[in-house]
């Protein structure tokens, strides 16, 4: 099954979930906010959902400890969509977490999250352990009517249980177990969805070396980065597609025929230590400045520019507004360079997530 949003019905003689068909109310897709001048990195305590899996289709994440709140994201449109979750091969902030009661429909005065990927703000304590549960998109949609009252609305521990008592466990609903997240206020945690599900098309090539045709690998892995105030353009690495070996140096030029700046080794699902360079000086130059990925033989595995990578992350706003952000950009290799069509979701590709020093944000939306 490609990773795409398709959704199949639960087990035969499953009795669907209740609730129309209509879509929750969305807001903005991250991290820059379709009605506001400038984007908006994400601030320390933190959380990305990162969609890495070949085959999953887009999704919502319920946290064991946070099941009184609905799917996260619950309002961030995905892109090119009227629908909310985390799409395939992108990258979501879903708000901060900020050692509150899990459930309080507030905001931490100290750290305006005017971003989140949950509407109000939604903060919780250091009870997120335990499983992950990933919803399909439109397993999650069919619970929601349309219309702007939430109220009412079931939450994520009464979804997962009609979800598991009906049988869609495995078939739209899949509970993952991992690391406990424990965010702090001084960094941002990254929680990368990866793996495939059972398909007997795909290999470990695709999918990584645990992936079994029949069970799969589905997992999530999280990933902390201290949240730094960029004074030049900093990035750190991620490969976060199993097609991206260990010791793949991670460059990045600031035009075609500039020397690059000196590789950083990146490494399967490990941050690299940050390097820093410089962006072009004209908005127009975006289409030349690019980063690559080249493995030990020099050979090179992906080279995206700076434009391309900025409408992969954040398709609302300008490449010069968004690589402009005084802050630590934390670049992701995800998806698969087999992929023909190296437009689709699926293929190999950087996201982009700029990860901003709390101190640095503006409490109206913009970045200082």
């Amino acid at each position: 099954m490609e990773g795409t949003s398709a959704y199949s019905d639960g087990p035969s003689g499953s009795t669907g979930p209740n609730g129309g068909g209509g879509t929750d109310e969305g807001g903005t897709f991250n991290p820059g906010d379709a009605g506001a001048a400038t984007p908006n990195g994400v601030s320390a305590g933190s959380v990305v959902l990162v969609h890495a899996s070949r085959n999953l289709p887009a999704f919502r994440a319920c946290f064991s400890g946070y099941t009184n709140t609905l799917p996260l994201p619950d309002d961030k449109l995905m892109p090119n969509a009227n629908v909310v979750g985390v799409d395939v091969g992108t990258a979501v902030h879903v708000g901060q977490i900020n050692h509150k009661k899990a459930g309080m429909d507030t905001v931490d005065a100290d750290v305006p999250d005017y971003d989140s990927g949950v509407e109000g703000g939604v903060d919780a304590g250091p009870a997120l352990q335990g499983p992950l549960w990933i919803i399909e998109e439109k397993l999650a949609r069919q619970f929601y009517p349309q219309g702007t009252d939430r109220s009412g609305w079931p939450n994520c521990d009464e979804i997962v249980k009609v979800l598991q008592e009906n049988g869609y466990e495995g078939h739209g609903l899949y509970t993952l177990t991992g690391d406990p997240l424990s965010p702090s206020d001084s960094n941002a945690t990254f929680v990368v969805v990866k793996g495939c599900l059972p398909d007997s098309t795909l290999t470990t090539t695709e999918c990584g070396s645990t992936f079994t045709k029949s069970k799969g690998n589905l997992s999530f892995q999280l990933l902390v980065t201290t949240a730094q105030d960029g004074m030049g353009f900093d990035f750190e690495g991620v490969a976060a597609s199993p097609a991206v070996p260990n010791g793949t140096l991670l460059t990045y030029s600031v035009s075609n025929g500039a020397t690059p700046t000196p590789g950083v080794p990146i490494e399967a699902m490990g941050i690299s230590p940050s390097a820093s360079s410089t962006l072009p000086t004209n908005s127009g130059d975006f289409d030349m400045a690019s980063f690559e990925l080249r493995d030990s033989k020099n050979t090179l595995i992906l080279q995206q520019s700076l434009a391309a990578i900025q409408a992969r992350s954040s398709p609302r706003v300008l490449p010069a507004d968004f690589f402009g952000l005084r802050s630590t950009f934390v670049l992701f290799a995800v998806g698969d360079p087999t992929v023909a069509d190296k437009t689709a979701p699926t293929a190999l590709h950087f996201l982009a997530v700029p990860v901003q020093d709390p101190g640095m944000i503006d409490p109206e939306g913009g970045a200082l």
